[in-house]
This record gives structure tokens, C-alpha cells and sequence, in this order.
């Protein structure tokens, strides 16, 4: 498909297998049931599709453009896809916490993000069969343009990608290492109950990132319900030279 406009459609069901999709247009499409990449070929309808079932090639998008597209988050399926140069802007990414295994190529997004996971490894092995591979490729895009809502990157070169430049973002290297020191420069600097609910917020951040190395950090979801004095003395425990990541 090249140059195709699909923009103001409303899809109840949309599924590509070993498709290229160049220069299209989804701008104000609606999407209920999708499948932005079969994996695997069903030849038989009547039962399920097996891990060892033969692979449609890899899905790709390349310069497409997905402005305002509606997504179903409990009824989209990444699958084997790859996205290269292509534009999400306000598109309703949201609740995708599953997209093991899409992968994403100087990328541009704009508008929120919310509650989404991107992967640059495959951990899950039924996945990795299905696929064909266990890493996916995820480099030079642009989220300047997007606020990220709980959004998590999960194996994925950080340094790789561009970051908004609000000062609200940082990039921690050595995640385990980072947060200890500056449970320590707490213990040292602080007392009371600020020193306990800071230790006690730090604790679970060293835990979410443990084994990591790299970690995109973002100001107002360092804990959970804090107030802002205290959601500032942990981002400057944690960054103490503030600025762009």
C-alpha cells in the first residue's frame, strides 16, 4: 500500500500480515479490532494459531501518519511490526503495555502517551518463536513533543532516543548505584519524616529499576500522592545538576 488515505475511516476489524504500508495517511481513522502485524499464518480457523506455525514476514510502516487515530487498547495487537519514520500525533496511545514486539525507527510523537510499555527485548520465549527474533530495533525517536504518562522503556538504549526538554525528564545511568548514593545524601541531609518517606519512596524506585541500566526519570511520578516540597527534594537527590536530560 503506497500512499493510500485512510484518514476518517472507522475500521471494526483491521488486520495486515507481511504488509508494507508507505506514505499512508490514518489520520482520524478509527480502529475497534486491529492488527498492526500478524505473525504467523492460521490455517486451520478452527483452532488456535501454534507457536510453531509458519511466520508472515514482518509488518512495516514507513512515513505513515497517524494523527488523532482512536486505538482500542484491549483490542490492539502490535504482533511483528516495525514503524520507521512515521508520525503519532495525538494519536490515543494509551493502556499498550503490551507491544513486545514492535519495533520503532525515528519515530516522531506528539500529544500524550499514557500508560504505555516499549521493548527492546523480547523476554517472552512463545513471543520470540513467533516473531523469529528476541530483540527489536528502537532508535532515533523524537518524544520532545510528547508528554509521557507513566510510560515505561523496558531494555531500550535511552541515549538512542530525544527526550522532552522541559527539565521535568532526566536519565539515570547505573539506576542501583544512582539511587543508593542518594539515599545516603538523604540520610545525610534530611531528618525526621521527610528522611523516612524519602528513603522509603527511593526503596521502591531502586526496586522498579533493579537490573536496569538506564532509567528515564520524570519529576512528578518519582512517589506516589507526595506533596511537591518533597517530590523536588527526591528529583534533586536523584539529579543534582538540573536540566535537559
Amino acid at each position: 500500500m503506497e500512499e493510500v488515505d485512510f484518514s476518517g475511516l472507522d475500521f471494526a476489524l483491521f488486520y495486515a500480515a507481511g504488509a508494507t504500508f508507505l506514505r499512508c495517511d490514518f489520520s482520524d481513522a478509527s480502529f475497534f479490532q486491529l492488527g498492526f502485524g500478524q505473525p504467523q499464518i492460521q490455517k486451520d480457523f478452527r483452532r488456535a494459531i501454534a507457536v510453531s506455525d509458519p511466520r508472515y514476514p514482518q509488518t512495516v510502516y514507513e512515513e505513515c501518519i497517524f494523527r488523532r487515530t482512536k486505538f482500542d487498547p484491549a483490542n490492539t495487537h502490535f504482533g511483528n511490526v516495525r514503524f520507521v519514520g512515521c508520525l503519532f500525533d495525538r494519536a490515543w496511545l494509551r493502556d499498550m503495555l503490551f507491544m513486545r514486539s514492535a519495533e520503532f525507527i525515528d519515530c516522531r510523537f506528539l500529544g500524550k502517551i499514557v500508560e504505555c510499555n516499549f521493548f527492546g527485548t523480547i523476554s517472552d520465549r512463545d513471543t520470540v518463536k513467533r516473531v523469529g527474533r528476541s530483540t527489536n530495533v528502537f532508535r532515533g525517536n523524537d518524544f520532545r513533543g510528547a508528554d509521557l504518562v507513566w510510560v515505561g522503556f523496558r531494555g531500550i538504549d535511552l541515549a538512542a532516543q530525544h527526550w522532552p526538554e522541559s527539565g521535568e525528564y532526566a536519565i539515570l545511568t547505573d539506576p542501583s548505584t544512582k539511587i543508593e548514593a542518594a539515599i545516603q545524601r538523604a540520610r545525610a541531609t534530611l531528618g525526621g519524616d521527610d528522611l523516612q518517606q524519602v528513603v522509603s519512596a527511593l526503596t521502591v524506585l531502586a526496586q522498579r529499576h533493579a537490573g536496569e541500566r538506564q532509567a528515564l526519570l520524570k519529576l512528578w511520578e518519582l512517589t506516589v500522592d507526595a506533596p511537591a516540597d518533597l517530590q523536588h527534594k527526591l528529583w534533586d537527590l536523584l539529579v543534582p545538576s538540573p536540566g535537559p536530560p
